[in-house]
């Protein structure tokens, strides 16, 4: 990562905070769970055993996304302010596919059928729109890299090529983002894009053998106080 990426951690700081306040009433948002929830979220991890040279395969029917579509739209293709029975829809009409509903959250998954390629490569994903009186309050992807005991290095070089590629396209899009060193994560970084919060955590899930790449955002969570704020 440029150094040029991580700013000071008490942007970082302001920004969390920021969007702590705009976040859905009694609700965690996904930048302020700890790694055990995050991992609890998740499907378990798969017990087959990696036997390529990389964890990132080619898929022909993946969506293929950029950062700014990641950010901008749940699921990568839909409107961030759409309503529970809009976004399952659209996600049918679009996709083809339609979310598994967990009290309020919505999820597409790799075993149903949604794939991502991002700047050619196509990692597990599952997808994740959470609801708040009926509304988009926050979304996520969660794009995973398991390992094996024999060949964890193709899986490190994986994700980090992954992760690598879309912080720097995050950067070349202007995006301010600030490091947090006091996280438990493998990296967490922080900052906004159009009035979006935007977190990135990486996250080794050791028990489930998986490197986990969260990338989370809460749609119209930056308001002018909060850039006074940080300014």
């Amino acid at each position: 990562m440029k150094a040029s990426t991580i700013k000071s951690a008490v942007l970082t700081i302001a920004l969390i905070g920021g969007a702590s306040i705009m976040n859905a009433a009694g609700s965690t948002s996904l930048s302020e769970m700890t790694s055990a929830e995050i991992i609890s979220l998740l499907p378990e991890a798969s017990s087959a055993i990696v036997n390529s040279e990389s964890t990132v395969s080619d898929t022909k029917d993946a969506i293929t996304l950029s950062g700014e579509d990641l950010i901008t739209k749940a699921y990568g293709m839909l409107p961030a302010v759409n309503s529970k029975e809009a976004t399952i829809g659209l996600s049918e009409t679009m996709m083809n596919l339609t979310p598994s509903e967990e009290q309020n959250n919505l999820w597409l998954d790799s075993s149903d059928g949604f794939s991502i390629s991002y700047n050619g490569m196509t990692p597990d994903v599952s997808a994740l729109v959470r609801l708040d009186n009926d509304s988009i309050s926050d979304y996520g992807f969660f794009f995973l890299f398991p390992y094996s005991d024999v060949e964890k290095k193709y899986a490190t070089l994986d994700q980090s090529d992954f992760s690598k590629t879309m912080l720097q396209e995050f950067e070349d899009m202007g995006l301010d983002l600030g490091a947090n060193p006091y996280t438990e994560d493998l990296f967490e970084v922080t900052g906004d894009y159009t009035d979006n919060f935007v977190a990135m955590r990486l996250i080794d899930d050791q028990d489930g053998e998986r490197y986990i790449l969260m990338l989370s955002v809460e749609p119209n969570a930056i308001s002018e106080a909060d850039r006074a704020t940080v300014d």
